[in-house]
């Protein structure tokens, strides 16, 4: 079951890992891993970008962070102390909620943020034709996740009719987690 903001609030707000540095967080390899997948131009949208450790880390390494979205005041309170010279914006794409200008990005990141959503399909449709999308789901179930990936299989099967992947890695930070790299489907009948 999908939680409310109040859920992610209370988890940002209590949580000492959300306020470390990124190379001291369990997902520091999938947020490396992501990184190896960009070009050093191309400008990020993160949806999800929580309390900005991926930003951070993606500032302090030269990549082009254009902006991070999320749907906790918490976390985007967090975010904006931690990096002063990144843009992060109070978005809840679930709500239908519109994606940034397409002109103002090159890739959307959604790094662990898919499987909290019920209709993550519904939001990947609205990322235009061509764009260059990354995405990571684990294998594991934890509050708050709506579902958890067996296998590989899985994870084609959800996304495969949206996306073209070109990479599939995983990697293994408390459990497996799928890493696809891709470019947006046109949407729509044939």
């Amino acid at each position: 079951m999908e939680q409310p903001e109040s859920f992610y609030d209370n988890a940002f707000a209590n949580s000492v890992e959300y306020r470390g540095r990124p190379e001291d967080i369990i997902y520091y390899p999938v947020w490396t891993e992501v990184l190896s997948l960009l070009d050093y131009t191309e400008r990020i949208l993160e949806c999800g970008c929580g309390t900005g450790q991926f930003a951070i880390l993606a500032q302090e390494r030269g990549y082009s962070y254009s902006l991070g979205l999320d749907f906790s005041k918490v976390a985007l309170d967090l975010a904006t102390a931690r990096c002063p010279g990144l843009e992060f914006r109070k978005c809840d794409l679930r709500d239908g909620a519109s994606f940034p200008d397409p002109a103002t990005y090159d890739v959307v990141v959604f790094i662990e943020v898919l499987e909290h959503i019920e209709n993550d399909l519904g939001i990947l449709q609205r990322i235009p034709a061509g764009k260059h999308v990354i995405i990571t789901v684990p294998s594991y179930g934890s509050d708050g996740h709506v579902r958890a990936f067996e296998n590989a299989e899985t994870v084609f099967d959800r996304f495969d009719g949206l996306c073209d992947f070109y990479v599939h890695r995983h990697t293994h930070p408390g459990g497996r987690i799928y890493i696809l790299d891709g470019v947006m489907k046109p949407t729509g009948p044939d």
